[in-house]
């Protein structure tokens, strides 16, 4: 039950875009996007942000490989290169005392300027 509410949790994420390319690109095949984990090596080259989603939750959905491959489905939809997933933990509280954590997965799909100098204006 908890991964089937996590990956609801994550599907909402796709609703709550907030950021998208100015110019439309053709989709992709899910296949062709580089996905950069948490904690793993960023992209060094020079990108455009095409999309972006994040979200705050209690407890943080695991990134499995069914929830990834929905990622790079979105991503693809939209033409993505690559996608850059981060999590974030942080906990109030004062004295020793918690308040309480939360969890925040943020989710940005990216396109390489070498592959599409049409972005390079947006930059």
């Amino acid at each position: 039950m908890r991964r089937c509410a996590a990956h609801v949790a994550v599907f909402a994420l796709a609703a709550l875009l907030s950021c998208s390319a100015k110019t439309e690109l053709p989709p992709v095949a899910p296949d062709q996007v580089e996905v950069f984990l948490p904690d793993a090596e960023r992209p060094t080259e020079p990108y455009v942000i095409i999309w972006y989603s994040g979200n705050t939750f209690a407890h943080c959905p695991e990134l499995d490989e069914s929830l990834i491959d929905y990622i790079k489905e979105e991503a693809a939809k939209r033409g993505a290169d690559a996608v850059l997933i981060d999590h974030h933990l942080s906990c109030g509280g004062s004295s020793g005392r918690t308040w309480g954590c939360s969890e925040r997965i943020q989710v940005r799909a990216i396109c390489f300027l070498r592959r599409h100098p049409e972005l390079v204006a947006q930059r």
